[in-house]
């Protein structure tokens, strides 16, 4: 006998429940779901949105705010700490910040789009990358990190060096090209 026909048994006996064995099954698991919060399995290689440290994101990346823009730069992306950064450009920024937590991508802006997939602006997470291109070539030549609440983060250039901006305003370019989420960030169901 299962435990699942005794305890049918039991509470039949009580008047507690009269329903059949599957039916109890299925009561039981949905009592389950509600109590542990049960949710669908990660596919593998991927990471599930709500357990990525975005605070951690987000915090690391307001210390980048400042920094001076540098074409090309390098940094070590096995280095945590912000305060080592002397200069970054554009996609450093957002290999620097991923890398700190866990998620691999690649170097340059035209390699980072590729690394994406396309998402609706309407439904942006902390984490969302934008690109812009040369509308005429469509060639990607700059990337920023979506914030949250309109905000976002980029090396603009020598001028501004690392800077929050408004994600509206980006969007607004006549070079902006696509907003995208990491494809190894699962997101209810979805990537």
């Amino acid at each position: 006998m299962t435990w699942i026909s005794y305890l049918m048994r039991i509470l039949s006996k009580c008047g507690i429940v009269k329903s059949t064995e599957p039916e109890l099954k299925l009561t039981l698991f949905r009592m389950k779901i509600r109590k542990t919060g049960y949710r669908k399995p990660v596919p593998e290689g991927m990471k599930r949105y709500a357990d990525i440290d975005w605070m951690r994101f987000k915090d690391l990346a307001g210390k980048l705010v400042g920094k001076p823009y540098k074409f090309g730069a390098e940094v070590n992306l096995k280095d945590p700490d912000p305060f080592h950064i002397k200069a970054i450009d554009c996609s450093e920024i957002c290999e620097w910040l991923f890398a700190q937590i866990g998620l691999y991508l690649p170097d340059g802006s035209y390699n980072q789009i590729k690394y994406t997939v396309p998402v609706d602006p309407k439904n942006l997470l902390a984490g969302d990358l934008g690109f812009k291109w040369n509308p005429e070539t469509e060639v990607v030549h700059h990337v920023g990190i979506y914030l949250g609440n309109d905000r976002l983060i980029e090396a603009k250039g020598k001028k501004w060096g690392v800077v929050i901006v408004s994600a509206s305003d980006f969007q607004a370019s006549s070079h902006f090209a696509r907003w995208g989420r990491h494809k190894e960030v699962y997101v209810d169901g979805t990537t």
